[in-house]
């Protein structure tokens, strides 16, 4: 799709540019040019050619807004070559003022002088011609610009890619700059005399980017996108172009000049355009605490946090790849979730190529106004390689998964991983795909659950940031009747919700405590998981022994290597003994101060 048509907006020609130069800087009738142009100038005149008028007619205006002249085009149709002129305001010497079709006396100025200046802090792509930097706003890559990492605005000279050296280019001294030149000789031509011209001015940073080989000849920016390539590729393409011309040493200023200050879209935990691994292993809750995230940026409590970390509301988009039928139940059995209306959280079940469907993606995602958490669950489900255990496929396998961050939006990525093979603690939590993966995304978030429901949310030495400390968490068992299996019996889920330092503390006692009671039962070697249950005094609501409790326990001391597993049968080991008969006689020592001392 193009904005104008290429006759439109071809570049001047050496001749054009001549008679250009000597309309305007010649004096012979008399007369002062006028920046900008005062009111009593009235509107621009339906100048013509040949009969016609012109088809297009480009402001120029200056910082401040005022008007500064036009460049009108003509274009190439029914027998008519292209024709061009600027148009300016002149003062005759009697004092009117009136427009002519005169160039600029002197340099020529920018156009989009006024966007430089309102824009202080956005990237300059200098563009050859008005008609591409109309396209940077309305144009095939119009959308990846706008959702694009770095604002950007679009500037250009009058007269095309001879006329380079006609241009005051000093409105972008301490910019950061791009040269997206056409892709033909004189266009390369063009951006060679721009790279001379602006090593002048004092530019903050200075690169110059070339179209992709799939590019055909002559193309530029305001044309339909080569086969192959996204919007938001081409985009990224343009804004991490190389640097050229600019001093390597830059002093402490320059340096500090570049820092980014964080984006957190979760205060102190996610970043916005980062990607993170969550990595825990199964049954440990990264579902669960996905879950909550997602509720507590895209549901619509506005004061939702996690603990004393803030959020920013936003769109979750959550990639439901591992198990969406799991999913849904945790998500109908969360009252807070799924009854609330207004909630901005939407799915996308099933595994699936995510590059292939792309595509697909973007175009939806734009329909939802922009994307700012994107979760998948998990990695594994959206590997499309033939070995988890290969460096290569796992780095590229992250690669694709970082192009999630330039999805419109920039949204924040969350990845559950699965971790590598015999973890024992918390610090052996790295992502499966080991150091391969690890060293393509921002940060590896660990998840790891002890004493039966409780989590702690932390981090491996990998985060870029300054970390945040532990956050306590707990696993909760849910109802509903919304969840009910097709004989009408409740099927329960689970949730997790953000617990304080006290509850934790007081969850970790209780959790002690049950340990000891079960140690001390174990003293009488023998019984079935069903005595324990009674010794213990762990009874179900129905006053049926509490097995799942006693299972639950005996594997939190199987952990710390209290009791093994011999013949399908619970026994003690030898530092199981020695805690058992410690906590026997500390129980019988509590009994009896209890006794000698009732409350």
């Amino acid at each position: 799709m193009n904005f104008l048509n290429e006759a439109a907006a071809a570049p001047f020609t050496p001749d054009e540019i001549a008679r250009l130069g000597q309309r305007g800087d010649g004096d012979a009738a008399g007369g002062e040019c006028i920046m900008p142009a005062p009111p009593e100038a009235g509107p621009l005149p339906a100048f013509k050619k040949d009969g016609r008028k012109a088809d297009h007619a480009f402001e120029y205006r200056g910082s401040d807004g005022g008007l500064l002249g036009y460049v009108l085009r003509w274009d190439a149709r029914e027998g008519h070559r292209k024709e061009f002129s600027p148009a300016t305001c002149w003062r005759d010497g009697g004092g009117k003022a009136s427009w002519q079709l005169k160039t600029w006396p002197g340099k020529r100025p920018l156009f989009g002088l006024d966007h430089l200046a309102a824009r202080p802090d956005a990237i300059v792509l200098l563009v050859e011609g008005e008609k591409k930097v109309r396209a940077i706003e309305l144009g095939p890559l119009a959308d990846a610009f706008t959702w694009a990492k770095h604002p950007v605005i679009g500037i250009s000279w009058p007269g095309g890619s001879n006329a380079v050296k006609h241009a005051d280019f000093s409105p972008l001294a301490g910019r950061d700059v791009i040269v997206l030149p056409d892709n033909d000789q004189p266009g390369e031509a063009a951006a060679d005399a721009l790279v001379d011209v602006l090593g002048k001015v004092g530019l903050k940073r200075l690169r110059r980017w070339r179209a992709p080989t799939q590019a055909r000849d002559k193309w530029d920016i305001a044309d339909e996108l080569p086969d192959g390539i996204t919007p938001e590729a081409m985009v990224e393409t343009m804004l991490k172009a190389p640097d050229v011309g600019v001093r390597l040493v830059k002093t402490l200023q320059e340096f500090l000049d570049g820092f980014v200050p964080p984006d957190y879209l979760l205060d102190g935990i996610l970043q916005r355009r980062f990607v993170y691994a969550l990595t825990a292993q199964t049954g440990h809750g990264k579902t669960a605490l996905a879950l909550l995230i997602a509720r507590i940026i895209g549901g619509s409590d506005p004061k939702a946090t996690l603990g004393k970390h803030g959020t920013e509301k936003g769109q979750v988009v959550y990639f439901a790849g591992e198990n969406p039928d799991d999913l849904r139940m945790r998500v109908l059995g969360d009252e807070h979730l799924h009854n609330d209306d207004r909630a901005r959280i939407s799915f996308i079940p099933g595994t699936f190529s995510i590059e292939a469907m792309r595509a697909r993606i973007e175009a939806e995602l734009k329909m939802l106004g922009g994307v700012d958490l994107v979760i998948v669950d998990t990695s594994a489900a959206y590997f499309n390689g033939k070995d988890e255990l290969s460096n290569t496929e796992m780095g590229a396998h992250a690669r694709m998964l970082r192009t999630l961050t330039t999805l419109p939006g920039g949204p924040c990525v969350l990845v559950l991983c699965h971790p590598v093979k015999h973890v024992t603690e918390p610090s052996q939590l790295l992502p499966r795909g080991g150091g391969a993966f690890l060293a393509e995304v921002d940060g590896n978030i660990t998840l790891w659950k002890h004493d039966g429901t409780l989590l702690d949310l932390h981090h491996t030495d990998k985060l870029r940031g300054p970390g945040f400390d532990p956050i306590s968490l707990r696993l909760e068992t849910v109802t509903t009747t919304r969840l009910m299996d097709k004989k009408g019996r409740v099927i329960p889920t689970v949730r997790a919700v953000w617990i304080s330092d006290a509850e934790t503390e007081r969850a970790t006692e209780d959790a002690r405590s049950d340990e000891d009671t079960l140690l001390k039962a174990m003293l009488i070697p023998g019984q079935s998981i069903a005595n324990l249950a009674n010794a213990c005094r762990w009874l179900t609501s129905k006053g049926e022994p509490h097995k799942s409790k006693v299972d639950r326990t005996m594997k939190r001391l199987a952990t710390d290597k209290l009791v093994t597993k011999k013949r399908d049968a619970w026994m003690l080991t030898d530092a199981g003994k020695k805690a058992a008969e410690a906590a026997a006689t500390n129980g019988a020592r509590r009994d009896r101060e209890a006794s000698r001392y009732p409350t």
